[in-house]
């Protein structure tokens, strides 16, 4: 679910942006975005990883990458590329999600 959350964050993140600093790959960037929320809350304390958290993040791209039934391809990305933005988030922050 914070997922989820963090990811629709994202894109009310890039609706309040110059559209210059949104990304063609604005999926990819909303999942660069959620990583940095979500870790950055973790690192703040504000949020609490459990066990199975990251099992479930990956678990969750498998299931939301594109290739589903509801999506066209290359509507939000592979479930490889999500991970990979939302790793790249998590691991250096909202400023990696704008190079």
């Amino acid at each position: 679910m914070y997922l989820v959350v963090a990811h629709e964050w994202g894109h009310a993140v890039q609706n309040r942006l110059q559209r210059r600093l949104v990304s063609a790959a604005a999926e990819l960037q909303a999942d660069c975005l959620a990583g940095a929320v979500l870790y950055g809350s973790a690192a703040d304390g504000d949020l609490t990883f459990e066990a199975g958290d990251a099992r479930e993040i990956v678990d969750s791209f498998q299931v939301i990458g594109d290739r589903t039934p509801w999506t066209r391809p290359g509507d939000h990305g592979t479930a490889s590329q999500r991970l990979q933005s939302f790793s790249r988030g998590g691991a250096h922050g909202v400023p990696a999600c704008f190079t």
